[in-house]
């Protein structure tokens, strides 16, 4: 390819991105925006850069207004300009410059590239790295793009952010932390949760970090970047760099911001009307049924509740941060303080934290320097009973405000709230639930580290840090009995505390040298410690005489009812770590990492794992051949291999236990031990084997960059609790016997398409996973059970854990639409067929409907997910907006059983309104809606629905008050915002919300019980810098 030709692509690459911000901006000669002006004259010239290349798309503007003109190929400019202007010539990658028009005579200008452009450094494990040098897959994020999206918590801001990090706010309920998940998941008993690095502390909180805190966020992705955390890297690591003080003054920024939220969606359900003519209907055309409209209905007088209406508010939500840092050349500091106010939309739900940060370095002498890192936070909430279908217990918040019938009144006759009017109806008043039920949670959390860093020689350096980290969670529940069924007429309290403690010891030697200008080396290694003590104990009691004073006085309880429990564990780890990276003349990169884990938790045989990895780097565009390809800034090929682990185990898991059991003696009750779990000597580390392969892309001075990798992830030594024979005495054992796979690619572009005056950026990311079962011993498959157990029999085979298939099948029948008459009945029965009922396909062809008729009929994890942002800036106004979404996932919307089938008994729940107005009434009438008095069948694809979804997850517009103001009354910086979070939601799916997943752990994924509702949040703030 030549150079006449490379150099008109990239002019038709310009024009294009140009042309399509501002129609008419371009032309062939040049870009030039021509005002009308008085006295112009013709300005031009040509810009370059250091070593005489032309530069291509660079802006040159008259200062103060839109007067200017974009470079062409050459680096040429011409425009009309007032005369004597000034102009701003500005280029990404470039400092920019401010040049005196004087006279007619041809501008020749030199750009100076901006070194801290070109040598922008990231945060890797154990130190930083220039992003040029960096051979491994990381994508990061910096502080100051996460506080635009004026979201109160860290880790739901890093939606939509990275390639290949999928973030799921399953659980919209104030407090609440989203599921993280880099890569798909790895393991199918333990965690699939990154680790969190907090400012080089492993086992960091994200909920806990005031995103205003936050200098940056690197998101390690491959095993050459993680395996230098061993048996903690498997699932990715985030690492979090705090602010640090720097010398000067004192500077103090406030950030506080108010924000209004509400529920984005109400389910359409029928009111009383509707649900009496519906009763009316079933009564009279369905005479053999036990059905009968209760006595308690008054046609005349019929009541209309909205249930959701009764449940759900505009609720507030306020934050606000405070921070101090400045110092000298040998001591500095940052201190920080926040409190977040947040109200759920769900009546009587909350959540309120305040936290401490301070970040403090003092030198000692030249080559020594101590510190110490301190994060103190208290949080408390209030909780919603969520993710709760029908059962004995009555029900959840959002399930019940659903099932209640409008027909029933809040409060009956004597003030008190209305029961469900029918014995053994399994629902809950809502809003007696909200108000008769208490589950209060506060958390205090305390984290310190010290550490001492000791320069030794010049390049060789000693660090050593030790932290210590308390957590204490309690709960505090209490459930009255006069109106809730779940404890009907005892009222029942429990109280729980948990406390960890940790103490974690780093020790650390890097050396880092230049030979020769054109070799360059660094080297860690390390030996670091680790041990946690957990304990817990919980009490509870039933039958209350006096339910006034709740959980506070639990001497109130029949002492026969009384229980309590209590336990702990202790686990510890050590490791030795290394690493090496070498840079041949900036484009020829290797990297080496290896570390070693001794883990308690695991038996003498298996007690250490070992994870290596290995990556080598090529920056093509360091090469003598592409100096002549000037628009061409970096060009690198990235390929790594390694291993990490996880221990995806509670402690002693891998001992024989006991567990306590009662049996009568001589009348009475007696309290025995019998054997609880069979040992496994041989219990080993799961360990993740991964190969990636990447391509790194900047062109035209930094203006479109391309990330693009390919991986492969194989997890094999998968704990998995084996089924024993009856035999044994054992119902499992935990072993380790599966294996599973991900494959992907991820794409992230990012572009610069305006600069100077008016800037405009855009950023987009995109992320493919393939996940497969690849081995579970001597089994093929197991099933499991999404449904909670509420919903009968037919619904205890909801998913399937199949080999060469991924995690989250469901598994059901297909459905084919409704009997429509006595012949098809006969044609083809099931215990269930029935004129006007739910017909299913006979897949395997036997002339009637059998459990051999089921099939995979869904996956809940997506095709992909992407994020889009764009930011746009002119003068003192910014705007900016992201959407964010997932494509080709499937969501089990149980809600479509439990609401998606006419009452049969006098409890009359309600239903959604298609029920009543798609029904059956007839051969003919509907082939999608059964009878009024049919059931909704078993698990089938009819409650497996398309939750694909983009959503608008961030709107913000801002304005930033000019200096010769601010400066008048002693600020720095003064910004106004306005914001939108989850404006409007483009999707399919019938229910609340598309992200969703009421069911924990890896197998029951994308199931839908009656979760928290998303929000629609509005929000208006500042941002203020002294």
């Amino acid at each position: 390819m030549n150079y006449t030709y490379m150099k008109g692509c990239a002019l038709c690459m310009t024009l294009c991105l140009t042309s399509a911000a501002f129609p008419g901006m371009v032309k062939a000669e040049s870009s030039a925006i021509v005002n009308e002006v008085l006295q112009s004259s013709v300005v031009k010239g040509v810009v370059k850069d250091s070593n005489g290349e032309p530069l291509l798309g660079v802006n040159v503007l008259v200062k103060g207004t839109t007067i200017g003109a974009v470079t062409d190929i050459d680096g040429n400019f011409s425009f009309e300009a007032p005369a004597g202007s000034t102009l701003v010539v500005s280029y990404i990658g470039f400092k920019s410059q401010e040049v005196k028009v004087k006279g007619n005579a041809p501008l020749n200008i030199i750009l100076k590239e901006d070194s801290e452009a070109l040598d922008e450094v990231v945060v890797v494990g154990y130190g930083i790295q220039k992003k040029s040098d960096v051979t491994g897959a990381l994508s990061s994020v910096k502080g100051e793009d996460l506080t635009k999206l004026s979201i109160s918590r860290t880790d739901q801001a890093l939606q939509g952010q990275m390639a290949g990090v999928m973030v799921q706010n399953s659980v919209a309920a104030p407090g609440e932390s989203p599921n993280i998940i880099i890569r798909g998941g790895n393991s199918l008993k333990g965690e699939n949760a990154p680790l969190v690095v907090i400012d080089g502390v492993l086992g960091g909180d994200l909920s806990l970090i005031d995103p205003n805190d936050i200098t940056s966020i690197e998101v390690l992705k491959d095993a050459s970047s993680t395996s230098i955390y061993g048996s903690r890297g498997a699932n990715g690591v985030i690492m979090v760099t705090t602010k640090r003080g720097q010398s000067g003054k004192p500077t103090v920024s406030y950030s506080g911001y108010v924000s209004m939220q509400q529920v984005s969606k109400t389910m359409d359900m029928l009111d009383g009307p509707g649900m009496y003519n519906m009763l009316k209907e079933i009564e009279t055309n369905y005479p053999k049924s036990a059905f009968k409209i209760p006595s308690w209905v008054d046609p005349n007088n019929l009541n209309n509740v909205d249930w959701q209406d009764e449940v759900f508010r505009t609720a507030p939500m306020t934050g606000h941060s405070l921070s101090v840092s400045g110092g000298t050349e040998t001591t500095k500091y940052s201190l920080s303080g926040n409190y977040l106010m947040h109200q759920g939309i769900i009546k009587n739900s909350d959540f309120n934290r305040a936290g401490i940060r301070a970040n403090i370095e003092q030198k000692l002498g030249k080559t020594v320097t101590v510190g110490a890192l301190l994060n103190a936070s208290r949080s408390t909430s209030t909780s919603a009973s969520i993710n709760q279908m029908n059962g004995s217990d009555g029900g959840g918040v959002t399930f019940c405000a659903l099932a209640f019938s409008p027909l029933v009144p809040i409060y009956d006759a004597d003030g008190k709230f209305s029961g469900p009017l029918q014995d053994g109806a399994q629902m809950n008043n809502p809003v007696a639930l909200i108000n008769d039920q208490v589950v209060d949670n506060f958390r205090n959390y305390f984290q310190g580290t010290a550490f001492l860093e000791w320069e030794i020689i010049n390049g060789l350096r000693f660090k050593t840090a030790w932290t210590y980290t308390y957590s204490d969670n309690k709960k505090r529940q209490f459930t009255s009995g006069e109106n809730l069924l779940a404890y009907k007429g005892q009222g029942y309290a429990y109280l729980e505390d948990r406390e960890t403690t940790n103490w974690l010891g780093e020790n650390t030697l890097t050396y880092s040298k230049t030979f020769n200008k054109d070799h360059s080396l660094n080297v860690v290694a390390g030996f670091t410690t680790e041990a946690s003590d957990y304990f817990t104990n919980t009490s509870s009691g039933k039958g209350f005489d006096i339910e006034s004073l709740g959980y506070w006085n639990m001497g109130l309880a029949d002492k026969n009812l009384l229980g309590a429990t209590s336990g702990g564990n202790h686990s510890a780890i050590a490791s030795w770590l290394g690493r090496v990276n070498y840079a041949y003349k900036g484009k020829y990169l290797a990297s080496v990492s290896f570390r070693a884990d001794g883990s308690s938790k695991f038996a003498k045989n298996n007690k250490w794992g070992y994870f290596p990895s290995a990556a080598l780097g090529w920056r093509i565009s360091e090469e003598d051949f592409m100096k002549d390809i000037s628009w061409i800034q970096n060009l690198k090929l990235r390929a790594s291999y390694g291993e990490t682990g996880s221990q995806a185990i509670t402690a002693y898991q891998s001992l024989a236990s006991f567990s306590t059991t009662s049996y009568v003696l001589n009348g009475s009750s007696a309290v025995a031990l019998a054997p609880g779990r069979v040992p496994n000597p041989d219990l080993k580390w799961e360990t993740t084997k991964q190969t990636d392969i990447g391509i790194d892309l900047s062109v035209l001075s930094g203006r479109i960059s391309l990330v693009a990798d390919y991986y492969y992830k194989k997890t094999v030594d998968l704990h998995y609790d084996k089924i024993l024979p009856y035999y044994t005495g054992y119902s499992t054992q935990t072993q380790n016997i599966g294996s599973k796979s991900n494959r992907g690619w991820e794409f992230s572009l990012n572009t610069q398409n305006l600069v100077g005056d008016f800037k405009w950026s855009t950023s987009l990311n995109i992320a493919l996973n393939r996940e497969k079962v690849l081995e579970l011993g001597d089994d093929e498959y197991f099933y499991t059970n999404g449904s909670g157990g509420a919903l009968g029999s037919s619904f205890n085979e909801t998913g399937i854990v199949k080999v060469g298939e991924p995690l989250g099948n469901f598994y059901g029948y297909v459905f084919d639409g409704i009997y429509q008459n006595q012949a098809e009945v006969d044609a083809l029965p099931s215990s269930s067929a029935a004129v006007g009922a739910v017909k299913f396909k006979d897949l395997d062809g036997d002339g009637e409907i059998t459990t051999k008729d089921r099939k995979i009929i869904g996956n809940a994890n997506p095709k992909f997910i992407f994020g889009i942002g764009n930011d746009f800036s002119y003068k003192n106004f910014d705007l900016s907006f992201m959407f964010q979404g997932t494509y080709g996932n499937d969501i089990a919307n149980l809600m479509n059983v439990s609401f998606g089938t006419a009452p049969s008994t006098n409890s009359v729940y309600n239903v959604f309104k298609y029920v009543y107005e798609n029904a059956w009434r007839g051969e003919g009438t509907s082939n999608t809606q059964q009878a009024l008095n049919q059931g909704a069948g078993p698990m089938s694809d009819r409650f497996v629905e398309d939750g694909s979804y983009i959503r608008l997850k961030n709107l913000t517009l801002g304005y930033t008050l000019p200096k010769s103001v601010t400066s008048k009354i002693g600020i720095s910086n003064l910004r106004f915002y306005v914001s939108g979070q989850n404006l409007f939601t483009i999707t399919g799916y019938s229910g609340y919300d598309p992200e969703v997943s009421s069911r924990t752990g890896n197998y029951n994924l994308g199931f839908d019980g009656g979760s928290y509702p998303s929000v629609r949040s509005y929000t208006f703030g500042l941002n203020l810098t002294l």
